[in-house]
């Protein structure tokens, strides 16, 4: 949530690339729970 709350801030200040680095941590925070419960059916 804390990235996510960061993205929203960068946004409404108008800093694209900030916003763009919060919302890749998001992501790297989604895919890195999604491989952990891939590797569950294995």
């Amino acid at each position: 949530m804390k990235f996510a709350d960061k993205v929203k801030a960068n946004i409404k200040a108008g800093h694209k690339h900030a916003a763009a680095t919060n919302y890749t941590k998001v992501l790297d925070q989604c895919i890195s729970c999604h491989n952990k419960i891939r590797k569950w059916n294995q």
